[in-house]
């Protein structure tokens, strides 16, 4: 399962509850700046702020390229006036981090994060509020890779911190619910996501009202694990209702009502309801080409899902070349052992069996033995 814009949904939601010293870490791709830091101090901060907020600009603008330019300058001006174990170089790191995520360059996201962290750690206690985002948006980088052994102690160690501190009914803590569950259902640990969803959507939706980006996460996670485990009809009611709401709120292109249309689709396309899937899984598609490019992870996920509703209609020639194109940007992207990436492996071995192509399907079923093999 991929679980790419989910986890984007919370990452944000983190990233914007964070305290002042961190506030250019809540600026994600694509968002205008909405104050000004708060943290000037003398003027050679002052400067580089001034630098970030360029960047930041051309984020709003769609000008990932200049963002990126104007990102490195105002690090390696802040690295040089201020140094490297400060909090403003270690706050420009991360927002470098988080336009690198949210262009699917997810290696060099968790390069600077694992850097950052690690910085925090030698300024201050491990326990710092201002440390706790970047160690949440790490342990959800390493989520999306599948490398959760590491995933796991960070995230617990956040929503530790942060029940202690902050308490249950706080925003950061339920974002922090949501990021646990999230790998717990990737671990197929569904009893323990299940409660810790059910919890932040209860509170959320009390504290923030039903439409909240951060209730919205839980309820659309609380809908993919009752899809996962088989539960369509409490999976669609949610889904839904999520897709509704992202709808309203959001408008159509947003990335979190594509997720939402994306995810509806696949629960339809497992029931074999084409009529409903194909509107979704096409729209979802089309919107990610559209926002991201092909080769970024949400758009991958949603060609996969695609070709498998072809694939499934015994539409092999439309199927092909949707499922290779998804391997190979997964391939190319997550790695050739990533979960995703075997799975799409082996569907185009299904896909070749059910087309009659022995050939083809003993070719890929070989790759996939070696890869197995090597894996264990």
């Amino acid at each position: 399962m991929s679980k790419t814009a989910f986890v984007k949904i919370v990452a944000l939601a983190v990233l914007y509850i964070t305290t002042n010293a961190v506030a250019n870490v809540t600026m994600p791709p694509g968002s205008a700046p909405t104050s000004k830091p708060l943290v000037l101090g003398d003027k050679h901060e002052a400067l580089v702020w001034a630098m970030n907020a360029v960047a930041l600009e051309h984020c709003a603008q769609g000008r990932w390229q200049e963002a990126e330019s104007a990102y490195l300058k105002a690090l390696e001006t802040s690295r040089t006036l201020l140094g490297e174990k400060h909090t403003t170089t270690t706050s420009l790191m991360g927002n470098l981090a988080w336009l690198y995520y949210g262009r699917g360059r997810w290696d060099e996201a968790e390069s600077l994060l694992a850097k950052v962290v690690t910085l925090r750690h030698e300024m201050g206690p491990e326990d710092d509020p201002n440390t706790l985002p970047y160690m949440a948006f790490l342990g959800m980088l390493y989520t999306e890779q599948a490398r959760y052994d590491k995933a796991e102690p960070l995230l617990t160690k956040v929503l530790q911190s942060r029940r202690q501190v902050l308490g249950e009914e706080n925003q950061a803590t339920l974002c922090s619910m949501n990021d646990l569950a999230i790998l717990y259902t990737a671990r197929r640990r569904y009893t323990e996501a299940e409660e810790l969803l059910a919890k932040a959507m209860k509170t959320g939706g009390r504290l923030l009202g039903e439409e909240h980006p951060i209730t919205l996460a839980s309820l659309n996670g609380l809908a993919v694990l009752h899809r996962d485990e088989g539960h369509y009809d409490e999976a669609e009611q949610l889904s839904t209702k999520a897709l509704g709401s992202r709808r309203s709120k959001l408008g159509e292109e947003h990335p979190d009502t594509l997720q939402s249309m994306n995810d509806l689709g696949v629960l339809y396309a497992r029931q074999n309801r084409f009529a409903d899937a194909e509107p979704l899984l096409s729209k979802a598609l089309q919107g990610r080409r559209t926002k991201v490019g092909d080769e970024h992870p949400d758009t991958l996920e949603s060609m996969h899902e695609l070709g498998l509703l072809r694939r499934k209609q015994t539409q092999y020639d439309q199927a092909e070349p949707l499922l290779v194109q998804a391997l190979e940007g997964r391939n190319k992207k997550l790695g050739v052992e990533h979960p995703d990436t075997l799975g799409s492996l082996r569907c185009i071995v299904e896909l070749y069996e059910a087309w009659g192509n022995t050939e083809k399907a003993e070719q890929w079923r070989t790759r996939l033995s070696s890869i197995d093999t090597r894996s264990k």
